[in-house]
C-alpha cells in the first residue's frame, strides 16, 4: 500500500515527479517541462502499480503530441485490466491534443483533485467541456471589457469577485497566453467565491474600476528618479505624437486598400458588404477571389486581438489564403497550406479564424470550409428549417501545426436555391453588447434576415446595422464588425 505522504519519484533540472495516495488513486504530481526523459520516467517509474492513477499536470509546460500519445496508449492498456488513468486539470494544449486523436479517448479528465472520488469514465465529455470553458475564457479576455481590467503590474481583476489575482498576470491583452487563460479558468472554477457557472453575474463596471483604483493605490510608490525618467520619456513621446498619429492614420488607409471597396459582379448572385473597425486598424478581413471555370470564392476572417498587430497579421493571412486558393482546386488542401504558412509567422501567440465559400454559378453549389470561424447563415423561408448554420469542422489557423491540423478540416457542399440569402460575418456582430451586457446574438440576426427577406443585400445589411445600433445604444463597440451578404438569383 502506498503512503499518504508525498514522496519524490524523479527529479531532474527539467522536471519533478512526486506521488502520494488520494483515496483509491495513486496521485502523481508533475511539474517542469515535458521531454523524452520525462516519458521514459513515466514508463519506468510511474506506471508500475496495479491501481487507479491520477496525474496532476497543471504545472507542466511543453506538452506535445508524444505525451498525448503516451497517455492515450497507457490508458487504453489499463482499460483491459480495469485500471483507470485520470488527468487533473491538464494544460489546454494537452487537452486539445488528447481530443484530436479520433474516436473516444480512454483518458479521463477532471477539474480538481476533490472530483476524483466522483469521477466516472467519461473522458471525452469532461475534456470537451473543459476545452469549451477554456475557449470561452479566452474569448472573454479578447472581447469583454469587464474582463480586461489589470492593475499597473499587470495583475488581473476578476470580474466576478473583484479580487486582484496575483497568479494571473496579463502582459498583453492583444495576445493573452494559454498559461494566463488556464490560471484564470482555475481561479473561476476552483477559488472564486462569486462565480456561478450556471448563472454567472459580473460585478458592476464602476465597482471593478474602484477595485482597480485601490489596487493601484496600494502599490509601492515609484522612486523620485524613476518618476523623473518617466517624465522625460513622456515629454519625448509627446514630441513624437503627431508623427505617431500620422503613421497610424497611414497604416489604417493602407489596410483599407487591402480590402475590396465593393463587391464584384458574380453571375447568379448579388453581393453587399459592411465593415466597421472598432479601432483605427482592424483584424477583420473579407475578400472575393476569382477561380477557374467562373467560380468565385467568398472569404471572411478574423485575427485574435485588435490594433496594429492584428492588422499586420490580417494583411498577411488574407494574401496567403487568396494565393493558396488560386494555386489549388482542393479547398481543404488550400486551407492546410495556408495554416502552414500562417503558423510559421504567428508562433502560437495569436490565431486566425476563416470561412471560405466557393460559388459555382454553373452547378449552383457552394463548397465550404471553415477554420474556427462563426458559422455563416443561409436563409430561405422555403428551405426546411428556414435558416441553416453552415458549420463544417475545423480549428483556427495557427492553433495546430502539421500534421494535426488537416484532420480537423471538413468540406461541406450545399445546393443553392433561388432566393437563398447567405450572410458571412465576424464575431463582432453577434457578440456586440448592450448596456446590460447582453449580446446581440445569432437569433436576432436571423430575425433580421426573416424580416428583410426579398430585399436587396444592401437593404438587408442596412437594416441589420440599424437594429444593431438600436440594441447597443451608446455602448462602446468592443470588436470589429464585418459582414458579407449574398442573394442568389
Amino acid at each position: 500500500m502506498e503512503s499518504d505522504e508525498e514522496e519524490i519519484v524523479a527529479q531532474t533540472k527539467a522536471y519533478r515527479i512526486t506521488k502520494r495516495r488520494s483515496g483509491d488513486f495513486l496521485l502523481f504530481t508533475v511539474s517542469g517541462r515535458c521531454g523524452d526523459a520525462l516519458l521514459d520516467d513515466f514508463r519506468s517509474k510511474v506506471f508500475l502499480y496495479r491501481c487507479d492513477y491520477a496525474l496532476d499536470l497543471s504545472a507542466l509546460t511543453g506538452a506535445n503530441a508524444a505525451l498525448a500519445r503516451e497517455l492515450r496508449d497507457t490508458a487504453a492498456s489499463f482499460s483491459s485490466g480495469q485500471k483507470r488513468l485520470v488527468l487533473i486539470h491538464p494544460p489546454e494544449a494537452l487537452a486539445s491534443l488528447l481530443s484530436m486523436g479520433g474516436g473516444k479517448s480512454p483518458v479521463e479528465i477532471v477539474h480538481a483533485e476533490d472530483q476524483l472520488a466522483a469521477s466516472t469514465p467519461v473522458a471525452d465529455e469532461a475534456g470537451a467541456n473543459m476545452l469549451r470553458q477554456l475557449e470561452r475564457t479566452r474569448k472573454e479576455f479578447q472581447t469583454n471589457r469587464y474582463w480586461q481590467l489589470v492593475d499597473r503590474e499587470g495583475y488581473w481583476i476578476c470580474p466576478y469577485c473583484a479580487g486582484v489575482q496575483t497568479d494571473v498576470r496579463v502582459t498583453s491583452l492583444m495576445a493573452v497566453s494559454s498559461a494566463v487563460i488556464e490560471r484564470a479558468y482555475r481561479h473561476l472554477w476552483s477559488k472564486c467565491p462569486d462565480f456561478q457557472p450556471t448563472a454567472p453575474r459580473l460585478r458592476p463596471l464602476a465597482e471593478l474600476q474602484e477595485a482597480l483604483r485601490r489596487a493601484n493605490q496600494e502599490k509601492t510608490v515609484v522612486p523620485t528618479r524613476q518618476l523623473d525618467k518617466m517624465a522625460t520619456e513622456i515629454a519625448a513621446l509627446k514630441g513624437r505624437k503627431e508623427e505617431l498619429e500620422d503613421s497610424v492614420r497611414r497604416a489604417s488607409e493602407r489596410q483599407r486598400r487591402l480590402l475590396p471597396a465593393k463587391a464584384p459582379d458574380v453571375p447568379g448572385a448579388e453581393i453587399e458588404i459592411i465593415y466597421r473597425p472598432a479601432a483605427v486598424v482592424s483584424g477583420d478581413f473579407y475578400d472575393f477571389v476569382p477561380l477557374d471555370d467562373g467560380k468565385m470564392a467568398f472569404l471572411i476572417g478574423d485575427v485574435s486581438g485588435h490594433g496594429i498587430e492584428a492588422g499586420i497579421v490580417m494583411g498577411m493571412a488574407k494574401k496567403v489564403l487568396a494565393i493558396r486558393l488560386q494555386d489549388s482546386q482542393d479547398l481543404v488542401d488550400a486551407l492546410v497550406r495556408t495554416n502552414a504558412d500562417v503558423d510559421r509567422e504567428l508562433g502560437r501567440v495569436s490565431f486566425v479564424t476563416v470561412f471560405v465559400a466557393v460559388f459555382d454559378p454553373a452547378a449552383r453549389t457552394l463548397s465550404c470550409v471553415r477554420a474556427g470561424h462563426n458559422p455563416p447563415l443561409l436563409f430561405n423561408p422555403r428551405r426546411e428549417g428556414r435558416c441553416l448554420e453552415i458549420k463544417p469542422g475545423g480549428l483556427g489557423l495557427g492553433i495546430l501545426g502539421d500534421p494535426m491540423f488537416e484532420p480537423t478540416i471538413e468540406q461541406q457542399e450545399i445546393a443553392v436555391e433561388p432566393g437563398d440569402i447567405l450572410l458571412l460575418y465576424t464575431d463582432g456582430l453577434v457578440e456586440a453588447r448592450n448596456a446590460e451586457g447582453d449580446q446581440f446574438g445569432v437569433e436576432r440576426t436571423i430575425k433580421v434576415l426573416g424580416s428583410t427577406y426579398g430585399y436587396t443585400p444592401a437593404l438587408v445589411l442596412s437594416q441589420l446595422a440599424s437594429d444593431l445600433d438600436g440594441f447597443t445604444g451608446k455602448a462602446e463597440s468592443e470588436d470589429d464588425i464585418s459582414a458579407v451578404c449574398v442573394r442568389f438569383k
